[in-house]
Formats: C-alpha cells, sequence, structure tokens
C-alpha cells in the first residue's frame, strides 16, 4: 500500500488553503485598519475592503483550520484499516471538502446572507455568491460526515470506543 501518494496530496492542499488563508490574515488586517499598510514601510493606500472584518475573519480562520484537517489526517493515514482504494477515495473527499470550505468562506462573505442558504433568510437575502458559497459547502459537509463516519469504523480497535 502507498500511502505516501494519498497523504502528499493531502499535505499539498492542505498547505495550499493555508497559504490562502495566510494571505486573507492581510485582507483582516487592511479591514480593520481601514487601510492598506505593512509597518513600517511607509506607504499607504486608504482603501475600504469588500465584506466585513468579521468576514476577513471567517475566510482567515476557516482556510487555517481546513488547511490543517488535512494535514491531521495525512498524519492519521497509517492508523485506518482501509484498502489502498478506499483511502485514495477519501483523501480525494477530503480535497473536495476543503476546498468547497475556501468557496463557502469567500463567497459568504461576499453574500448578504453568508452564503448560508439560496433564499431570504434573517441573515439577509441571496445573491449570485449565495450559489457559489452554499451548493459546494451543503454536499461538503454531508461528505465529511460520511467520510468521518467511515473512517470511524475502520479504525482498528473501535470497539474500545
Amino acid at each position: 500500500m502507498n500511502d505516501h501518494i494519498h497523504a502528499n496530496r493531502l499535505i499539498k492542499h492542505g498547505i495550499l488553503v493555508m497559504i490562502i488563508g495566510l494571505l486573507s490574515g492581510f485582507g483582516l488586517t487592511f479591514s480593520i485598519l481601514g487601510q492598506v499598510s505593512l509597518s513600517p514601510i511607509p506607504f499607504v493606500i486608504d482603501v475600504q475592503m469588500p465584506s466585513s472584518t468579521e468576514a476577513w475573519a471567517r475566510i482567515h480562520t476557516g482556510c487555517l483550520m481546513n488547511g490543517l484537517m488535512l494535514l491531521a489526517f495525512a498524519a492519521l493515514l497509517p492508523r485506518f484499516a482501509m484498502s489502498e482504494h478506499s483511502i485514495g477515495k477519501i483523501t480525494k473527499m477530503f480535497v473536495f471538502v476543503a476546498w468547497a470550505n475556501v468557496l463557502f468562506y469567500v463567497f459568504g462573505a461576499l453574500s448578504p446572507n453568508r452564503g448560508l442558504a439560496l433564499s431570504e433568510t434573517p441573515a439577509g437575502p441571496a445573491n449570485w455568491a449565495s450559489y457559489i458559497a452554499y451548493i459546494p459547502a451543503v454536499f461538503a459537509a454531508l461528505l465529511l460526515l460520511l467520510v468521518l463516519v467511515k473512517m470511524l469504523m475502520n479504525l482498528p480497535g473501535k470497539k474500545h470506543l
């Protein structure tokens, strides 16, 4: 069994998702400051960042956490009693979940209802960004639940929960 290929795929995607999270930290900083500036560089551009500071914080932390999820699964991969085929499928599912969540955070920030529905909610009305945020995220949430249950059922010593 060649777990390294699957683990490396998870690590690469985890790092990419975390890079997006780290870069969005600049958006968070600029949103808080109300300007683009990188102290001590004497360069300032007054700018109003799109969306709210809270949305930038969600993008920042959400992407970092999803990247960490991929890295954690990569590290735990050898502990599961599954065929290489099953591990390959689950790896692809985890990668999909992470990127669907990236879409959710980014486009949810551009949606009046935070991408939580395809119609008006107490959070606000839907727009084009709501669809891009919501649809992949719902599939990802359901898929992640199924994957986690499958992983739990394929962990040696599961009878000792």
